[in-house]
């Protein structure tokens, strides 16, 4: 083992990911977005690297594997369905146990890199698709071995605003509890009160480092579908009598299916809008070496019959699951590739609908789907991490034995986290709100029980505005409109999570604007650094109360 894969990159690799795939949980439990991690991944990991040997500085080739590493540990929760499909079981009664989980994370993990060693050599040596995230990854790698200064800078931006942060959630999840929750907008409209609705501004440092990194568009966005779900929305529900009181738990489970509609509806445009993608992505699907088959014949093996004998779906289905998945998966990373968003959620919605005729249960149905989700993470990202090594003459080789190594630390750590949370603050609630569980959760109903029955009194029109919205904003963000007009995934996000979450988002995302026009200089080299150790301050922190909770050591209250 040379230094590229050595005993020292797997474990700071290892290391680094475990608080990357902790954030990206509880991040994504928060709001349903997450991140790879790959540039906070490269900076932490130069910089122990560096602390380990003064000599000489990390290789290139050193930090790139240490990033791939982390970035495979991270990306876990998503891979293993903690932040979509797994909740969404959750929410229909549906527990399994971990090593169900962990396999099946795993299986996913396997698929996904064989998939992206198949796509190699079309997506990163013959068309040299960006990969935007992944340039500017080496990029970052390039700057730090050039200057161990600026190495410094951005790592003391990351650790401060972190720990600050763990103090502040401390204050507000433990004890003393002197920060409270949210502070509520006062106020009455139309005789409800705006506390009811949750209007206000929460104080949580993630989701405002969150809107920091999403940007203005998207924070207003989630603001705009705030006030149009809560504040309309949630009014008119109350007055009309279609809910029984101004409760976030109540007016949610109503609000879900127009918000659910907005999304899937805006997002499955896309992917009908990149149907040129599909093509080239399935000639992109050539026969690879004999061992990407092998490895893909023995996950496929593992996923059919884990899939139905755990979750009750059928070995046709999960047959045809497996295949529609690398399909998506291909979709996804080609995606990615071009414009550095990848569709995971409309993957895993799409595949709903395709295997609708084949599952009779929506239990089969998300389980199914999930397939489609998982494996098209760890695709895409072993294709960032060939676009970054590819920079630096990377062994594609080792990456994949060091991302798979990631993986299964990954899959320990997403299990004992995710359980951690649930226990100390239950899945699908106010604090935790999962808002593509929900979605999951409201396509596969429609799948079992048909749309009529899924429904709940009053919410079918709402859904077929919500769709014919969500279609329009897909087709004006394809044109010069696109940069103004709101995104309908955006706003669909915020007719689940409270009020307040978004108020805080938008206020992180217009600090961040002003910081651009004001400072660039100061915004493009420290703002980042900063939002993603405020995220990962309150990630941590939240573990950690969540542990002390569940050992008893803090109350309940």
């Amino acid at each position: 083992m040379d230094r590229e894969l050595s005993a020292r990159t797997l474990v700071v690799g290892a290391l680094v990911g475990i608080p990357i795939a902790l954030g990206n949980l509880y991040l994504g439990l928060k709001t349903g977005w997450w991140d790879f991690g790959t540039i906070t991944a490269s900076i932490l990991g130069f910089a122990i690297l560096a602390s380990l040997d003064r000599s000489r500085s990390p290789t290139a080739q050193e930090t790139t594997m240490t990033q791939a590493i982390a970035a495979s540990v991270g990306a876990m929760p998503s891979a293993c369905g903690f932040l979509g499909a797994l909740p969404a079981l959750g929410f229909l009664g549906r527990h399994y146990p971990w090593w169900i989980i962990a396999a099946w994370g795993i299986l996913m993990a396997i698929l996904g890199l064989a998939i992206g060693a198949m796509l190699r050599e079309r997506l990163i040596e013959k068309e040299n698709l960006p990969f935007p995230t992944g340039q500017a990854t080496a990029q970052v790698i390039e700057a730090m071995r050039a200057s161990r200064a600026d190495v410094s800078r951005h790592t003391r931006a990351l650790v401060y605003a972190a720990l600050v942060t763990m103090i502040v959630v401390w204050f507000r999840d433990a004890k003393p509890s002197w920060i409270p929750d949210y502070t509520a907008l006062p106020g009455v409209i139309a005789g409800v009160s705006l506390v009811s609705l949750r209007f206000g501004f929460a104080w949580s440092p993630l989701m405002f480092g969150s809107g920091i990194l999403v940007g203005l568009r998207l924070g207003l966005s989630i603001l705009l579908g705030a006030v149009i779900a809560w504040g309309v929305g949630g009014i008119l529900l109350v007055h009309a009598g279609v809910v029984h009181a101004a409760s976030y738990d109540e007016l949610r489970d109503w609000l879900v299916w127009p918000g659910a509609s907005l999304m899937a509806s805006a997002s499955l445009c896309d992917l009908l809008f990149d149907a040129p993608t599909l093509v080239r992505s399935l000639r992109s699907l050539a026969p690879g070496r004999g061992g990407r088959v092998a490895w893909i014949a023995v996950a496929a093996i593992g996923v059919i019959l884990l899939g139905w004998r755990a979750f009750g779906v059928s070995p046709l289905v999960g047959l045809a699951a497996l295949a529609l998945s690398i399909v998506l998966a291909s979709v996804c990373a080609r995606a990615a590739g071009q414009t550095d968003s990848a569709p995971f959620g409309a993957a895993g919605q799409m595949a709903q609908l395709a295997l609708m005729s084949g599952t009779k249960t929506a239990e089969a149905n998300i389980a199914g789907a999930s397939v489609s989700a998982g494996d098209a993470v760890h695709a895409t990202m072993t294709l960032y991490a060939f676009r970054v090594g590819s920079r630096f003459g990377a062994s594609p080789r080792r990456l994949i034995v060091g991302q798979f190594a990631g993986a299964i630390v990954g899959a320990g750590v997403a299990i004992v986290g995710y359980r951690l949370l649930e226990r100390a603050y239950g899945i699908g609630g106010g604090a935790l709100p999962v808002p593509p569980a929900r979605v999951w959760k409201s396509v596969a109903d429609v799948v079992a029980k048909g749309i009529s029955a899924a429904l709940p009194p009053g919410a079918g029109r709402w859904v077929v505005i919500a769709a014919v919205i969500g279609v329009v904003l897909a087709v004006a963000e394809r044109t010069r409109l696109g940069r103004i007009l709101p995104s309908a995934v955006a706003m669909g996000v915020a007719f689940i999570m409270p009020a307040n979450f978004a108020v805080t988002t938008a206020a992180g995302a217009t600090l961040a604007f002003i910081l651009k026009r004001r400072s660039p200089e100061f915004a493009e080299r420290q703002v980042p650094s900063l939002a993603a150790g405020v995220i990962a301050g309150e990630s941590l922190m939240g573990i950690l109360v969540a542990l002390l909770i569940a050992t008893n050591v803090l109350g309940k209250g």
